[in-house]
């Protein structure tokens, strides 16, 4: 056995082990749930994520890439779900956008990465060509025939052309605080 498979397999007992004390000694919960590897979850903008089965929790994904780092990475992420398992059993909410389940991650102080990707995005963009105010970001690139940059449509701020920034990434934090932005509009 290759020694990356063997601290991959070292790092699942250990998390395993670290969640059910954890849950036993901050929340006096009893609760053996499995910690498994996943190779695509990262790809889908997720660090760890909790497995659902029948509205009951029967384990946590980590993606792969966060194996191989150091065990207080890795333990923070997976407390993270550890949360919102803790959560699920007191009956709370325990959804990613829910200001229950945000505070108690705080209280405990893990990460909180709110409704967007874990790990980030590359978003095309098109700003003001002036003042450089973000009004769209998509997965996709508009096609010419409704993107603002090719059209004569002006910006409502500066009243000037739209500018294609092209794509550009944005990690968690900066992701968060467009979100917040969009949703005060």
């Amino acid at each position: 056995m290759s020694k990356k498979l063997e601290k991959i397999e070292d790092n699942l007992i250990y998390l395993m082990e670290q969640v059910e004390k954890f849950l036993k000694y901050e929340y006096r919960i009893k609760y053996k749930i499995e910690v498994f590897g996943n190779k695509k979850i990262e790809k889908e903008g997720y660090l760890t994520r909790t497995i659902f089965k029948r509205g009951k929790p029967v384990g946590i994904d980590v993606a792969y890439s966060l194996l191989l780092k150091g065990k207080e990475t890795m333990l923070k992420e997976v407390l993270r779900e550890a949360v919102r398992v803790a959560m699920w059993h007191m009956r709370k909410p325990y959804g990613d956008g829910n200001v229950e389940f945000a505070n108690e991650l705080k209280r405990k102080g893990l990460k909180h990465y709110g409704t967007v990707s874990h790990v980030g995005k590359e978003l095309h963009t098109y700003v003001c060509s002036k003042c450089k105010r973000i009004y769209m970001l998509k997965e996709r690139k508009l096609p010419n025939s409704k993107d603002p940059a090719v059209r004569e449509i002006y910006t409502p701020c500066c009243e000037v052309r739209f500018s294609y920034e092209g794509k550009v990434f944005y990690n968690n934090e900066k992701l968060q605080k467009i979100a917040r932005r969009m949703r005060r509009r």
